[in-house]
């Protein structure tokens, strides 16, 4: 190996390793910020703009983060992950009728981000 080629392997592996610590940091931080009290204040906000139309359908979608809070308590990540899909599909189901495009977008982003996290 060349001086010149082992300067470009050089340089390639700190740019990977760079690049691995970024995007681990990142994720963790993305993770590490979502939290099902994160969730229950979008669902606190999106119900006060209208954004979701009903109490009655806010108060089902907090109910179902209590058991997945109830759930990461207990160390029982296999049942937090499986109810997250639960709410997953409860905000895409109502998505269009009670809740607004945009704020299942973003329950669904975050409820996403919590499970990557667990």
């Amino acid at each position: 190996m060349n001086k010149l080629s082992g300067w470009f392997m050089t340089r390639s592996l700190l740019i990977a390793g760079l690049i691995f610590l970024g995007l681990t940091l990142g994720m963790t931080a993305w993770a590490a910020n979502s939290s099902t009290q994160d969730i229950v204040t979008q669902i606190q906000n999106y119900t006060a703009t209208g954004d979701i139309q009903e109490a009655a359908a806010a108060e089902d979608l907090l109910s179902m983060l209590s058991s997945v809070d109830s759930a990461i308590s207990q160390g029982d990540h296999v049942a937090a992950q499986s109810l997250l899909t639960g709410f997953v599909h409860a905000v895409q189901g109502l998505e269009g009728k009670l809740i607004s495009s945009a704020a299942a977008t973003g329950l669904v982003n975050a409820a996403n981000a919590l499970s990557l996290g667990l």
